[in-house]
This record gives structure tokens, C-alpha cells and sequence, in this order.
């Protein structure tokens, strides 16, 4: 029997001083003589302060700068110094999703593998849409399509979670049975970060796509995506994956294994990965794993 499982993975406080002047009215002081011949002074009274003189204001607090009110007032994944803004592969480990999006009002296209491409379109800092699928290359060839909305519903300094839904189609292009297959795809997303900004993080995805077969075999993907932040360019990465199915229709629980494991060179609109595959499912000519190269392009969003 075969199982087929599916994997392609947002104030500056103003303050202000006001400062008052105190002013005190001046009386002027009387004095008089009773003897024309012997005059005595009265002693003289004191003074009222020189009502000319204003009182000193108070001393004027320097406003923050743009740097600590980003500290101190962002919200996170509104913070400038987030991957959601400096690194355009962010809302993926390598093949899973991580819970971020990209910024409002940005697009973006992906290349995975040279064959597989995918065009995007962010509506909010916490709504994406995308268009994934496999051009036409040779006859008889077999077709993906995936259309996918995902949204992020938490963001906090210690975790992001976000919901991806899709509609997909798959074409065998071989005379099989099936030929082809519809169905949904869901996935749930928690990324826990280890530090504020969110740039070094690891994040859990729970995904199964729901289809035509699925009384008899529903599958389930299960991957883990680790991000290491080294320098604003580079990020290592690694993600464990396994794959199973369930269903009356599974005779032999399928072994779908994977260490996926590489480097991410990244900035705000490029973003290249680097990375091999190991499966341990089956035997691989490739010591070190199945190369995979990934690259994204994106333009600038209105948050960014």
C-alpha cells in the first residue's frame, strides 16, 4: 500500500515636560523722621525676591532613543531587529514551516530544488498567502499544486504558534490508481524562541492531509525545526522529520525518518539554504544526504 504525505512547511512613547515660572510681587518699604534736628533710620525691611528674575525650570529628561524605545515599547514581531524583518527564509525551518510570516504588504517567490516554485503575497503581519506547485518540465511528468493560507494567532516574547490550511492536488501523470488526488492539508505551528527577538528558535509542526483516500489511510507529519542565529547573514539549521500513517488501509507502519541539516545565508529581500537530507527509511548513495538548495526573494513590506 502506498501512504503519500505532503511536507513544504508585527511606540515610540512621546514625553513630554512642562516647566512653570513663579513670580513674586515686590512692596516697596516707608520710612520716616520725627526731629528735625536728630533723625533715627527705622532698620530697614527685608527684601522681596526680584520679581524680574524667573524661577529655574526643572531639569529636561533626554528622550529615549529609537533604539531603547524599540526595547522598551515593541511588541514582539513588531521589533526591527526580528528575523521576520531581517531574513527572508523566516518562516521556515528547511522543508517545515516555522510560526512566523512575512511583513505585511510584502511578496515573495521561493525556489526549492529548482522544480519546485512558490509564490506568496503577505495581507497583514499575521496573514499569508501562497501558491506552491511544479512547472510543466517533461510529458507524462507528475504535478503538485498547493494553495495555502497561514496565520498567526500568538506571538509573545517566549512563543509563536500559527494554524496553515491548504487546498491541494496531486497528478501521478502515470496510468495508476489513483491518477490523482485532492484533498486538504492542515498544520499547527509552535515556535519556542530563546531569546527576545526571537532569532534563535525551535519550532514543532504537527501537519496530515485529508483527501479522497483518507478512510483508508490518513497520513501524519511530524518534523522539528532548529534555528541557530550566528551573525545577521548566517544561520545553521537542523530539523528531525518523521512520517506515518494510519487508517484501516496500513498493513506495515511505513519508516519515514529524516535529518535534514544546514546553513542559511539570509538578509532582508535574499535568503539561499544550503542543506542535505538524510533519510534512514532506505539505503542512499548519498553519505552526507540528498543536497537541497532553496533561495527567496521578497520585496519590501510595509512593516519592514
Amino acid at each position: 500500500m502506498k501512504t503519500r504525505g505532503t511536507v513544504v512547511g508585527t511606540v515610540v512613547c512621546a514625553l513630554g515636560l512642562a516647566t512653570a515660572t513663579v513670580a513674586a510681587a515686590q512692596e516697596p518699604s516707608d520710612s520716616s523722621g520725627t526731629n528735625a534736628a536728630a533723625e533715627t533710620a527705622a532698620p530697614p525691611e527685608p527684601t522681596a525676591p526680584d520679581a524680574t528674575k524667573p524661577a529655574s525650570p526643572p531639569p529636561v529628561a533626554a528622550a529615549p532613543s529609537a533604539t531603547d524605545a524599540t526595547a522598551i515599547d515593541g511588541a514582539p514581531g513588531r521589533r526591527a531587529d526580528e528575523p521576520r524583518f531581517n531574513d527572508a527564509n523566516a518562516d521556515r525551518a528547511i522543508l517545515f514551516s516555522t510560526a512566523e510570516t512575512h511583513p505585511k504588504g510584502t511578496f515573495f517567490f521561493s525556489d526549492y530544488e529548482l522544480l519546485l516554485l512558490q509564490f506568496g503575497y503577505a495581507f497583514t503581519d499575521n496573514l499569508q498567502l501562497t501558491l506552491t506547485g511544479v512547472p510543466p518540465i517533461i510529458q507524462s511528468q507528475p504535478y503538485f499544486f498547493d494553495l495555502a493560507l497561514k496565520l498567526n494567532f500568538l506571538r509573545t516574547d517566549v512563543v509563536r504558534a500559527a494554524i496553515i490550511g491548504s487546498g491541494m492536488a496531486i497528478f501521478t501523470g502515470q496510468d495508476t490508481e489513483p491518477s490523482s488526488l485532492f484533498g486538504a492539508r492542515l498544520n499547527g505551528v509552535a515556535q519556542f524562541c530563546f531569546e527576545t527577538s526571537c532569532k534563535s528558535s525551535f519550532s514543532l509542526n504537527v501537519g496530515t492531509f485529508l483527501n479522497s483516500e483518507s478512510n483508508v489511510i490518513v497520513p501524519i507529519t511530524l518534523g522539528g525545526g532548529l534555528v541557530v542565529h550566528v551573525s545577521d547573514l548566517v544561520k545553521l539549521l537542523l530539523e528531525p522529520a518523521y512520517a506515518l500513517a494510519v487508517g484501516s488501509g496500513v498493513e506495515n507502519q511505513p519508516e519515514g525518518f529524516l535529518l535534514d541539516y544546514g546553513v542559511r545565508l539570509s538578509g532582508n529581500h535574499f535568503g539561499f539554504d544550503f542543506a542535505f537530507i538524510r533519510p534512514f527509511a532506505t539505503e542512499s548513495p548519498f553519505i552526507l544526504g540528498i543536497p537541497y538548495v532553496a533561495f527567496t526573494y521578497r520585496t519590501s513590506g510595509d512593516g519592514s
